[in-house]
């Protein structure tokens, strides 16, 4: 995933095992992904590598594939805390300079809520604060996504929770004029 060097196919064909390797549904009974069941050394590695693949891919289906696995390894490390630099790095790339990046933090965002919504439930406020300042990005595609991150978490939230999400609609039907 990280090879910059390497044909594009190989590059993306890791993003898609690594994020199968993080998924336990690859044999009907696991209660845990043959990432979890990895040693320490090779996790620290393999959430290092798809960071790295995120700040450095050039292509953007790619990129995407890497926040897919960053995604589903959410899922597995997120919940345990064993992840803890995941959404500072989220943070960071929502505020850097390169609309990619932000687009990029807006997608992820979406999917750790569709894939690790327990543990981006805990945060709701910082959440909140991400997307918020995406739907006010100079970029439309951005804007477009920290939309549908918004929706996303929303839809994962419980019913108590959604109220505090109110405020955004505005923002978020700007948005929409926007994209018409």
């Amino acid at each position: 995933v990280g090879a910059s060097d390497a044909a594009p196919q190989v590059r993306s064909l890791s993003a898609v095992l690594l994020r199968k390797m993080s998924n336990t549904g690859a044999q009907p009974d696991a209660q845990t992904s043959t990432l979890q069941n990895a040693s320490q050394q090779v996790q620290t590695q393999a959430r290092a590598t798809v960071i790295q693949c995120i700040e450095n891919e050039a292509m953007d289906t790619i990129r995407r594939q890497c926040a897919d696995t960053i995604a589903a390894m959410a899922a597995v490390f997120l919940s345990t805390n064993q992840w803890p630099e995941l959404l500072p790095k989220i943070l960071e790339w929502s505020r850097s300079q390169t609309d990619q990046l932000r687009h990029i933090a807006m997608f992820l965002l979406g999917r750790l809520a569709e894939f690790a919504s327990n543990a981006m439930k805990t945060q709701p406020q910082e959440f909140f604060t991400l997307v918020q300042a995406g739907l006010s990005d100079s970029v439309l595609s951005v804007r477009c996504q920290a939309m549908k991150a918004s929706t996303d978490f929303v839809i994962a939230l419980d019913e108590a929770q959604v109220a505090a999400f109110e405020p955004l609609l505005p923002q978020m039907l700007s948005v929409i004029g926007d994209a018409l």
